[in-house]
């Protein structure tokens, strides 16, 4: 227990040890990226102290905020290998800022090795990552990133797309509150009309921008860009105009010493004080000023001057002398322009074919890792199906085997039921086995006896039924001789009792033979099964019916045949 207590409190301590570690090492960059902006050299110096790094995120981003230092202290970038596994690695793990500045260093890598197009298109990956909704959005280095797409655009001739990057530039510079950054953005619109020869609206545009700078107390910006004012003025022979302009620039824009020779670099102005002083008659001082131009190396602007001086003193063999150095540094300057653009143009030939290849075979490969994500996803569909009808099966065999199990205790239930119900019925029939044969002997006495019963009542009945038969007959024999017109016929058994009597008509023999037929109906079927019987023959039939005799039939029946 001891032990393993120890060991707990030294991983402790270790653990305590390595975020401690982490926390100075961090704070450290935390201190070089602060200084990134105003002062990248003391940055960078902050950053080559640092010593090994204990984790991956740290080392990376020390190797991030350096490239960064190196930029920005116009110091050779480290190799485009390093910078692209910087630019891979922020893509998945860092933040949206983190993203655009490791994309960003990888274009700037390619703007210096000269791969325009290259550089160029990760330009637009690092804008693409800016998330300009959060407020902690890195504008400073997102508006870098629109000012070099700018440059870019420039060498290569494309105005329009320069002047858009421009615009979003300033818009940039405005919102994070960088003024200069924003009017020198604005100013360099001017280029995209150079391009396009377009005066008119770079006059415009520096016009403007010159009323930005002084408005905001930027005297020194203000005075530089005048002098481009003042080199238009003299292309249109304003030489009252340029010379305000030139004052403004020798006094105010820092280019000169006090003797009014400007910095290295900047002697190209000397050709514009010659133009100056040729354009208001100063021959000789505008000759000065030219050849001071050729001292510096600009051949073709000082030719240009001093052909023109001698056009104005008219000196043929000098006209002829320089017209042809001028033709001749112009066909240079001609030739190293072409060269330029065509190693531009190639360059970006080269850059969209080899672009076009990638896409293509960037294109096949998404089609392949559709058409296996097609595949991929028909398995698993499938895979699902057969899981579902699996399953399905399994919940109906489950449903089906419920059902079964519980029929299956009914019938167990069922048949312990009939079990004890048999297992009762031998118990009570084995109580009332004894009782049986007792039941027996005096059930078969009863139903002896129920039987001679039965055979004196059936015997009974017979004799009722005769006597009712008779009874009835008689009944029904007796309501035939009591009808009137048995009546009629009896009183014609003596004639000599009524003299008066009429004797019977073939109607009264009529209804004598209806009231048989109704009352004595055996008699009528007798008759029907006697069809032969002639009328006489019936007419006997009927008196013997009703008990006439010999001799009363005779009194009748001769009297009435």
């Amino acid at each position: 227990m001891t032990r393993q207590l120890l060991l707990g409190l030294i991983i402790l301590l270790l653990s305590s040890c390595t975020s401690q570690e982490e926390r100075l090492f961090s704070a450290q960059l935390d201190r070089a990226d602060s200084l990134m902006r105003t002062r990248p050299d003391s940055s960078l110096y902050i950053l080559n102290k640092v010593g090994t790094l204990p984790t991956t995120s740290l080392s990376m981003r020390h190797a991030l905020l350096r490239a960064d230092a190196l930029n920005k202290c116009d110091s050779v970038l480290p190799s485009d290998t390093l910078l692209r596994e910087l630019a891979d690695y922020y893509d998945r793990h860092g933040s949206a800022n983190e993203r655009m500045r490791a994309h960003y260093l990888l274009g700037r890598c390619y703007h210096d090795m000269g791969e325009a197009p290259r550089a160029l298109e990760y330009y637009q990956h690092a804008a693409e990552q800016a998330d300009t909704t959060r407020e902690d959005c890195d504008l400073y280095t997102l508006r870098a990133i629109y000012g070099q797409m700018a440059d870019l655009y420039y060498a290569q001739y494309l105005p329009d797309d320069e002047m858009q990057a421009l615009k979003t530039c300033e818009r940039i510079a405005w919102k994070d509150h960088d003024t200069l950054i924003a009017i020198k953005a604005y100013e360099l619109r001017f280029r995209p009309y150079y391009l396009k020869n377009d005066t008119d609206s770079i006059l415009y545009y520096v016009t403007h921008a010159y009323q930005l700078y002084r408005k905001y107390g930027y005297n020194q910006e203000a005075a530089n860009i005048i002098g481009m004012r003042a080199c238009i003025y003299l292309d249109r022979h304003q030489y009252a105009e340029a010379q305000k302009d030139l004052r403004i620039y020798k006094k105010e824009s820092g280019l000169f010493d006090k003797q009014g020779n400007i910095i290295q670099g900047r002697e190209i102005r000397y050709y514009d004080e010659g133009r100056y002083q040729l354009g208001i008659g100063h021959v000789d001082s505008a000759l000065y000023w030219f050849q001071s131009t050729l001292s510096y190396g600009y051949k073709e602007a000082a030719y240009k001057g001093m052909l023109d001086v001698y056009k104005q003193k008219n000196v043929p063999d000098s006209i002829a002398k320089y017209a042809e150095l001028f033709a001749k540094a112009n066909d240079d300057s001609y030739l190293e322009n072409s060269m330029e653009l065509m190693r531009i143009q190639t360059s970006l030939y080269n850059y969209q074919r080899n672009k076009k290849l990638a896409e293509q075979k960037e294109r096949e490969l998404a089609e392949t890792r559709m058409t296996i994500a097609i595949i991929f996803l028909g398995i698993l569909l499938i895979a699902w199906l057969a899981y579902r009808h699996i399953r399905k099966e399994k919940a109906l065999r489950k449903i089906e085997i419920h059902r079964l199990t519980e029929q299956y205790s009914i019938a167990l239930l069922e048949k312990q039921k009939t079990i004890e119900e048999l297992h009762s019925l031998e118990r009570f029939s084995a109580l009332t086995k004894e009782v049986d044969e007792k039941l027996k002997s005096e059930l078969q006495k009863k139903i002896d006896y129920l039987q001679e019963e039965l055979r004196q009542e059936e015997e009974e009945s017979n004799i009722l039924r005769d006597k009712l038969q008779v009874y009835k007959k008689n009944e029904v024999k007796a309501s035939f001789i009591n009808s009137d017109i048995a009546h009629y016929f009896m009183r014609l058994k003596d004639k000599s009792a009524e003299k008066n009597i009429n004797l019977p008509t073939k109607k009264d023999w009529e209804k004598l033979s209806v009231q048989i037929r109704v009352c004595l109906p055996e008699v009528f079927d007798l008759k029907n099964s006697r069809k032969s019987l002639s009328e006489k023959e019936h007419h006997l039939l009927l008196l013997i019916l009703l008990g006439f005799r010999g001799k009363e039939i005779t009194n009748i029946w001769g009297l009435s045949y």
